[in-house]
């Protein structure tokens, strides 16, 4: 499987965004998977540093939503302060070709 740049973001962002908690695991493990066979790709070939340190960003994002799946305290941004501070971030940037 080829994923671009785009498509990981896109997968990452999927994953930020999820609401339902019964989902949110799935979405994590989709997001980490094509960012994992994208560093697969791009140890064949060069890549700008941008997309390095974003998928650094991402992957630590997402190692969070995914203990907050594993969470008895639930899902929800306002009981979860992890999940709050995820979300209390600014908007995602990503370095454009």
């Amino acid at each position: 499987m080829n994923v671009t740049q785009r498509e990981w973001q896109q997968f990452y962002v999927e994953a930020l965004l999820e609401t339902n908690p019964l989902k949110l695991a799935g979405r994590v493990a989709t997001a980490e998977k094509a960012i994992f066979l994208r560093t697969k790709e791009l140890s064949i070939g060069s890549v700008e540093q941008g997309e390095r340190h974003a998928i650094a960003d991402a992957m630590s994002s997402l190692s969070v939503l995914r203990r907050e799946c594993k969470s008895p305290i639930g899902n929800n941004a306002e009981t979860t302060p992890a999940l709050a501070q995820l979300t209390a971030r600014p908007p995602i940037s990503f370095p454009t070709r």
